[in-house]
This record gives C-alpha cells, sequence and structure tokens, in this order.
C-alpha cells in the first residue's frame, strides 16, 4: 500500500518547534491525477503541450521552480 499522510519535519529540532507539517496525499485515480497536474503545470505559467516531451534538466532554472510550487500546490497545501 502507498502512504496517504507524510510528516515532514526539520532535522535537528523537536516536532514543536520543527516548522514541518503534515502533508495528506488525496488517492486519486490516474486520469484525475494527470487532469490536476495538467492544470497546475498551466496555473504556474507553463505549457504542457510546448514542455511536455522535455527532461528536467532541459528546463531553465525559472521553470523548475514553477514545477516546484506546481508539485507543492497539487497536495492543497494549507496556507
Amino acid at each position: 500500500p502507498e502512504p496517504t499522510v507524510f510528516t515532514v519535519q526539520q532535522e535537528g529540532k523537536p516536532d514543536a518547534a520543527s516548522g514541518g507539517g503534515t502533508a495528506n496525499v488525496p488517492s486519486l485515480s490516474r486520469s484525475e491525477r494527470y487532469e490536476r497536474a495538467r492544470y497546475w503545470i498551466e496555473k504556474v505559467g507553463l505549457s504542457v503541450k510546448k514542455d511536455e516531451d522535455k527532461y528536467p534538466h532541459q528546463l531553465s532554472g525559472g521553470m523548475r521552480q514553477r514545477v516546484a510550487i506546481a508539485r507543492t500546490l497539487i497536495l492543497e497545501p494549507r496556507i
């Protein structure tokens, strides 16, 4: 079974002061995951059609940062 909840904390700090938290990963079908990924990739200003065949090393630094933001937002964090 795949985990659906992850706990995040900084090394060397107790849980209360770690600044970390819990990320709940929703259980989605493959098509729902792809749809959600495409939505957030376009939402952060990237083109799915233009960049879908590129490897990570072929993306600029700014594009990599946008992908990281999209990956985070897919998990619906509490901010």
